[in-house]
C-alpha cells in the first residue's frame, strides 16, 4: 500500500503545508531538524540508537533525509499510551 494512501486528513494537510513550505518530499537532515525541532546532533543520536523519526540512506556513507511522510506520522502519531 502507498503511504500517501495511509494518511489521515490532517496529515494529508500537514504534509502538503510541509511541502509547499520545502518543496521536497525528502528534506535534507538540516530541514528535518527543523521542521522536528530538534538538533542536528539529536537526529543523529536518535538515529543511530534506533529511534525517532524513520529516515532513509542510500549507503552508509551517503547523505540521510527523512521523507515528510516519516515526519508527518512521527508528529502526529502518540508515542505514550495514556499520556
Amino acid at each position: 500500500m502507498n503511504t500517501l494512501a495511509k494518511l489521515n486528513h490532517t496529515q494529508s494537510q500537514m504534509l502538503a503545508l510541509l511541502f509547499a513550505e520545502y518543496k521536497t518530499m525528502n528534506p535534507s537532515k538540516k530541514i528535518a531538524s527543523k521542521i522536528l525541532t530538534k538538533s542536528l546532533s539529536t537526529l543523529d543520536v536518535e538515529r543511530k540508537a534506533g529511534i525517532g523519526c524513520s529516515y532513509k540512506q542510500d549507503t552508509p556513507l551517503s547523505n540521510v533525509y527523512y521523507p515528510l511522510t516519516a515526519i508527518v506520522e512521527y508528529l502526529t502519531t502518540d508515542l505514550v499510551a495514556g499520556a
